[in-house]
């Protein structure tokens, strides 16, 4: 009965315990031979903690694409708006992890998110890098399989892996090549499965000889885009090879492949389930957000080892051998099992005869000196009394401890680390409770010191931090009933002011008195800083019901505040959102500019690198005002495409480009292109290829002396009537160029079926090309992709001889950029047009 009793209490303490929710996104469906195993590994930990499990899966195995992309973040978006949160969202796969982090502010709101089974480590890193991210990174364990397979085949000089063209192949390949410089005595080879038919695969898997070896990594899209599942790959590996065929990850061992060391993604989802734990039972995550652990295991199948006549002596002690022989246990287990069971329980008969007599003979020699023990214990007894005040004492003082300790731990889950204040969560929790709360109303300042990272440049964190705490502990003695001090990070502070009193009015003393605060003079060993700082005002709860949108808001009325002048407070009214007037003051600037000719047209020289010749300009618009001021495209381009008058600022862009072309002729430099930029939404104009075609007609000039530049993004928002009027005009000889490659989609599908004929890479690629081994070769591939699909390549933002040497080494066609020539005026143009041969 009383163990019926204890476990009805514990259901009913279960019961009334507060429900926590995890949700777990996965890239692929649960039918992927890697999710089972995930998911046993995160239910085990979650339902033994009573935590609930939702689980959503991506399919992007089969469906990889945009729309399928697009439908999930709608679903899943309706999903979070409309039902319970969710304390923790578990990630799982490289293309689950890019989703997440592309739309974090719209989908994890709120939530942590570990991540696990990624191969990316790009990914992991940006991923580590965002505040409540935390997560695994799944390593293969390359170099202990490298190792394996060296000492099973030891006379072998070369290794070849194999892999693909997706997500998971390309982050094995780099993690697999890192490794080169441990085995010097072999060569490193890719054997890319997405460059072959399934025939001439066959055929390869044929010839390998043996003093190759064979490892198995990644094999899904063949180059007819066939996909293959797993189970698919394993069978033709086991058919065709010649040579054992080593996997260190899971499936093949028992199918035909040797095996090797492998990921346990059994083990990979309970540790993230377990970082989930944690991080739901408010246990504070390390700093580094990355989880080392490897949870990896050496598995090989012993009918391959003996196929191959390999060694069984250099496996590891700990190596789980799959099909190996039955010992003579094995055989005869059925018949050993009862018969071992009939001698234990005679066994078990005659021990406890002899126990018993062995007993009754220890009876009545311990009768026969009770009567002395007894006498001893009253003595015993005497001392135990004074032994048990001492130790009751000792169990009050840990109490005390245990208390003491609770609060602590309190104060460091709702406080700031380095000023002692409210921290972010500490914040929210107040917010929300006075929001509640219908009959208090209030202000909330959002306070953002100004020109604060200055101080940190110049003279390091350390005193940047010592100038927080400063800040901070002024704030603090603003606290009272009234007011609550906090921080939400970096230079930035909110102060929570709240009254009993529905109708809260703003207190401009408070305010200057907050501003004298912030401006009094900060002294940090013997140095002495004056600040100001930028104030965001928003009251509540008339601007808003929830701590979220009153923080949004009064971080808007902050900014607002900086681009006033700083060192000012504002307080947010929804006017703020439209900005309606600048984009009107914006139109008419330009407007005038088009008229008053402001309007600039700078050119910056392409340069052939084979035959070291001038190929082209790209066209690149500037706005030069009456002052002489210079306003960036990035500037005024976004407020022309969104008022419709873009189409003005293009066509005016190509006169300028035709009349450029007229002046270099009577240069006597008939042959010289101009690129001019095309916005999406000009191609979206029913007329605008006829309108191209006039203009060039109306100037005279030669279409193939036009090149029309588009981003990435361009060619995704068009449609396919609009990709006509391109097809229609790179019919007529206008070249298309690809700008800024590698910033957006970067899918190399569309680059087959687009009207594309050069490729610009950008200069994100360029900049670390000379110091980074795997920047270089992932530059070098696109290269090489992009002439194999027949195109041109041009690379921008080159700065260096350096970059340049090592660009005509990979093939690259040509380069752009500050180490030739900045971009220049026409005059300019046709003096540089002299240093240098024209093609």
């Amino acid at each position: 009965m009383s163990i019926i009793l204890g476990n009805l209490t514990d259901t009913v303490i279960n019961f009334a315990t507060e429900a926590h929710r995890v949700l777990f996104i996965n890239s692929y469906n649960w039918a992927y031979d890697t999710v089972p195993e995930q998911l046993d590994g995160v239910r085990a930990v979650l339902e033994a903690e009573g935590i609930a499990l939702d689980i959503e899966y991506m399919d992007t195995k089969r469906f990889d694409d945009a729309e399928n992309y697009e439908h999930y973040y709608n679903f899943l978006k309706y999903r979070l708006d409309h039902g319970e949160p969710y304390d923790v969202i578990l990630v799982s796969d490289d293309n689950a992890l890019k989703f997440l982090i592309d739309h974090r502010e719209a989908l994890v709101k709120e939530a942590s998110v570990v991540f696990f089974g990624i191969n990316d480590s790009d990914r992991v890193n940006e991923a580590a890098a965002i505040k409540g991210f935390y997560g695994l990174y799944e390593t293969t364990s390359i170099k202990e399989n490298l190792d394996l397979a060296k000492a099973l085949q030891p006379e072998a000089d070369e290794f070849l892996i194999v892999t693909d063209r997706t997500t998971t192949g390309i982050g094995d390949s780099k993690s697999y090549l890192k490794y080169r410089e441990m085995f010097p005595d072999m060569t490193f080879s890719i054997v890319n499965f997405s460059e072959y038919s399934l025939e001439a695969f066959q055929l390869w898997l044929q010839g390998i000889k043996q003093n190759q070896i064979l490892i198995y990594m990644t094999m899904m899209v063949d180059a007819d885009e066939n996909v293959y599942t797993m189970n698919e790959a394993i069978a033709i590996l086991a058919q065709y090879a010649n040579v054992p065929v080593f996997r260190p990850t899971i499936g093949g061992v028992g199918k035909g492949l040797l095996g090797g060391y492998m990921k346990s993604y059994e083990k990979q989802g309970r540790i993230a389930a377990e970082a989930a734990v944690n991080i739901i039972n408010g246990d504070p995550m390390p700093v580094d957000s990355l989880i080392l652990e490897r949870p990896n295991q050496y598995v090989v199948d012993y009918n391959i080892m003996k196929k191959f006549n390999l060694n069984m002596a250099v496996l590891p002690e700990e190596t789980i051998i799959i099909n190996s022989p039955l010992t003579l246990y094995e055989q005869y287990r059925t018949l050993l099992v009862p018969l071992a069971l009939g001698l234990s329980f005679l066994m078990v008969i005659v021990v406890a005869l002899v126990f018993d007599n062995h007993r009754r003979r220890l009876v009545e020699l311990k009768l026969r000196g009770k009567n002395l023990e007894l006498s001893g214990l009253f003595e015993e007894l005497m001392s135990s009394e004074e032994e048990l005040r001492e130790q009751n004492q000792l169990l009050s003082q840990s109490r005390q401890q245990l208390s003491e300790s609770e609060q602590r731990y309190k104060e460091l889950a709702y406080s700031d680390i380095l000023t002692g204040l409210n921290n972010r969560i500490a914040m929210y929790r107040a917010l929300n409770h006075l929001i509640a709360d219908r009959a208090v109303s209030g202000a909330l300042y959002f306070i953002d010191l100004d020109q604060f990272k200055y101080i940190n440049d110049s003279r390091g964190h350390l005193t940047g931090d010592a100038v927080l705490c400063i800040i901070g502990e002024r704030l603090k003695r603003m606290e009272s009933d009234q007011v609550i001090a906090n921080r939400l990070g970096g230079d930035e502070f909110v102060l929570i002011v709240h009254e009993s009193n529905p109708n809260h009015e703003m207190d401009q003393l408070f305010i200057n008195r907050l501003f004298g605060v912030i401006e009094e003079a900060v002294y940090v060993e013997q140095q002495e800083f004056y600040l100001t700082c930028s104030i965001g005002i928003v009251k509540f709860p008339e601007q808003g019901r929830s701590a979220n949108e009153l923080i949004r808001k009064a971080d808007i009325a902050m900014y607002k505040a900086k681009e006033a002048g700083r060192a000012r407070a504002i307080v947010y009214n929804d006017f703020m959102h439209s900005g309606t007037e600048e984009i009107l003051e914006m139109q008419k600037h330009i407007r005038h500019a088009l008229e008053k000719n402001e309007f600039r047209l700078f050119l910056q020289p392409q340069i052939n690198l084979d035959k070291e010749v001038i190929c082209g300009f790209e066209g690149l618009i500037r706005w030069e005002k009456e002052d002489g001021h210079m306003i960036s495209p990035l500037d005024f381009i976004p407020v022309a495409e969104r008022l419709g008058i873009i189409h003005r600022i293009g066509q005016w862009v190509l006169k300028q480009a035709c009349d450029d072309i007229q002046y270099f002729a009577e240069m006597s430099y008939s042959s010289v292109k101009i690129a001019v930029n095309v916005s999406a939404i000009e191609l979206t104009r029913a007329d605008f290829d006829d309108d191209f075609m006039k203009v060039l007609e109306a100037c005279n000039i030669n279409p193939n002396q036009i090149v029309i530049e588009l981003t990435e993004s361009s060619l995704l928002e068009i449609s396919e009537t609009h990709l006509k009027k391109l097809k229609s005009l790179r019919d007529k000889g206008i070249e298309i160029h690809l700008d800024d490659f590698g910033t957006g989609y970067s899918s190399l599908n569309y680059l087959r079926h687009l009207p594309i004929d050069v490729v610009k890479i950008d200069r994100e690629f360029i900049k670390d090309v000379a110091i980074y081994e795997a920047q270089m070769l992932l530059t070098k591939s696109i290269i090489e992709i992009v002439h194999n699909l027949g195109k041109t390549v041009i690379a921008e933002g080159v700065e260096t001889k350096e970059q340049v040497d090592i660009l005509r080494e990979m093939g690259c066609d040509r380069v752009q950029g500050y180490y030739y020539a900045r971009p220049m005026c026409l005059a300019d143009a046709a003096v540089y047009l002299k240093t240098y041969p024209v093609e």
